[in-house]
């Protein structure tokens, strides 16, 4: 019982970190929606030429007679950083329909979730399905914008993803906890 508390437990802080980041993140595209695509294509492009040369000295220092394929995944690593370094036009293009794509599916989870608590009679499972389907709008919205609009919405969809992911957290917590208490009281009940 105490392993699945704590299992419990670990996924709410994770998903409340996780969301509060996304805030943080998505307040920083409203603020600052010029800088932010640069800074994105900066940080991803250095982050695939960092893992791909750390991939490509592993493998080669390894020495496996197989596994080329990590020499091939690494090159390909570094080709992807250095175009998100040179190409930014091109990289935040992509970057937006990535971002679209994520929140679109994000909110589509979210909205199952909202339609399995509204089976279940929770209490304010509306404010979560209101929320995904804008989720949704916001995702479709960035994915088809262009750039100049992009980051500001990218920042709304974020905020709204994550205080998406809060109101989930929440209430699901509140359900395990009402769920712990009643197998609590049936194993008291039985002894």
């Amino acid at each position: 019982m105490d392993s699945i508390k704590s299992f419990f437990r670990k996924i709410k802080w994770e998903t409340l970190v996780t969301a509060l980041l996304a805030i943080v993140i998505g307040v920083l595209f409203i603020v600052f929606p010029e800088n932010s695509g640069n800074i994105i294509c900066y940080v991803a492009g250095g982050i695939f030429v960092f893992l791909g040369t750390f991939l490509m000295i592993r493998h080669l220092f390894s020495g496996s007679i197989f596994g080329s394929y990590m020499l091939i995944v690494s090159i390909l690593l570094i080709v992807v950083g250095v175009l998100c370094l040179v190409k930014q036009d091109m990289t935040q293009n992509l970057i937006t329909i990535i971002f679209g794509a994520f929140i679109v599916i994000n909110g589509l989870v979210d909205l199952q979730m909202g339609v399995d608590c509204a089976k279940m009679n929770v209490k304010g499972s509306w404010t979560l399905f209101v929320m995904s389907i804008l989720l949704v709008g916001l995702g479709i919205s960035v994915m088809f914008g262009t750039f100049d609009f992009v980051m500001i919405y990218c920042g709304i969809s974020l905020i709204v993803d994550g205080v998406c992911d809060i109101v989930t957290t929440l209430v699901f917590s509140s359900h395990v906890k009402k769920a712990e208490k009643t197998i609590k009281n049936y194993l008291n009940d039985i002894q």
